[in-house]
């Protein structure tokens, strides 16, 4: 009884160590955002490196930021695991997909929350690039724009609440400084 009693304490511990790791990563790479954001006039490396940050946090491969300034929803910002990634989601955006996001963004401002939504990539123009799953959709309003920060599923699975929760904060830190930057150009 002793024996399995120490037993217990021990995975215990060891559990609440990795937690720990994890919150300590996740704070880190907050106050690496807000760092990286202050000092930034230029809205379009605000997004991107918003979108590279929350990429990292979420761990996840690709994370895109759209604006929409009057009808035309734009893709603003795209940070990817490579920069093969990156340019090949880019040329598929300019090519046929920059629908499917339109719809995301709109769907994502109605609601002014996250959204989940399960997707298939080889229908939404994405192919081979990122793994059926869990779709996030966060949100952001700027003084001049209106759009969405879409995070594509991963392959270590859904999304918990916590994540969704941190990515509402992030895009809504991220939605003031690309304001900012706005107003400062």
């Amino acid at each position: 009884t002793i024996l399995a009693g120490q037993l217990g304490n021990l995975l215990e511990a060891g559990r609440l160590n990795q937690v720990a790791r994890e919150e300590h990563r996740r704070v880190e790479i907050l106050g690496e955002v807000a760092q990286a954001v202050r000092s930034v006039s230029d809205s379009s490396a605000v997004a991107q490196t918003v979108a590279e940050r929350l990429r990292i946090l979420l761990r996840t491969r690709l994370v895109c930021v759209f604006l929409r300034q009057g009808p035309t929803v734009g893709l603003h910002a795209v940070a990817a695991e490579s920069t093969q990634l990156a340019t090949s989601a880019q040329a598929r955006f300019d090519r046929k997909g920059l629908q499917f996001a339109a719809d995301l963004t709109t769907r994502a401002l109605a609601a002014g929350e996250p959204i989940a939504v399960a997707i298939d990539p080889v229908t939404h123009a994405l192919g081979d690039l990122v793994p059926a799953g869990m779709l996030l959709a966060a949100p952001i309003r700027t003084s001049c724009a209106e759009g969405a920060v879409l995070v594509y599923p991963r392959q270590e699975g859904a999304f918990s609440q916590e994540e969704k929760s941190l990515l509402a904060a992030v895009a809504g830190f991220g939605a003031v400084a690309i304001a900012n930057a706005e107003l400062h150009g």
